[in-house]
């Protein structure tokens, strides 16, 4: 390329030219942010950054729970898992704000897509539950909200 004329910036390869040179320095500064902008949306499509919408979108699935107390530590949870036939949906547990999530129990739902298990509230502290399916079939992995239980 050759050389970029009075009243140009010439950035990455891309010239941006003004209407009209201009010395105050918030023309310079919106000149060159514009240059700026332009060369990186420049080499954003070059390099294959921009992808259309829908090419590789993964869609979560929703997942609704329903808990009620059983006794006065047990609870029954129960929920729907969208699209989800006769599908493994994982119950997982964490005892602490630092600790890691931990599956507890594997539950298949049936031909409503609904699931059913038991959980329970600790002697002291609380605990905090929620539903995992795994990715399949186009789906991406996705989780329920969280649920804590816990005594007064």
């Amino acid at each position: 390329m050759g050389h970029a004329r009075p009243g140009s910036i010439c950035l990455l390869g891309v010239t941006v030219r003004q209407s009209r040179p201009s010395r105050r320095p918030a023309a310079v500064l919106g000149s060159l942010l514009t240059a700026v902008l332009t060369a990186l949306l420049t080499a954003t499509l070059l390099v294959g950054g921009a992808s259309p919408a829908g090419a590789n979108a993964r869609v979560e699935r929703a997942i609704e729970l329903d808990l009620t107390q059983k006794d006065w530590r047990t609870f029954k949870l129960v929920g729907t898992v969208e699209a989800l036939v006769d599908g493994k949906v994982l119950i997982q547990r964490k005892k602490c704000q630092k600790c890691s999530w931990r599956t507890v129990t594997k539950e298949r739902t049936n031909e409503k897509t609904r699931f059913k298990t038991k959980i329970y509230a600790p002697q002291t502290g609380k605990w905090l539950w929620r539903v995992r399916v795994n990715a399949q079939d186009g789906w991406d992995r996705s989780y329920s909200e969280k649920i804590a239980t816990y005594l007064r």
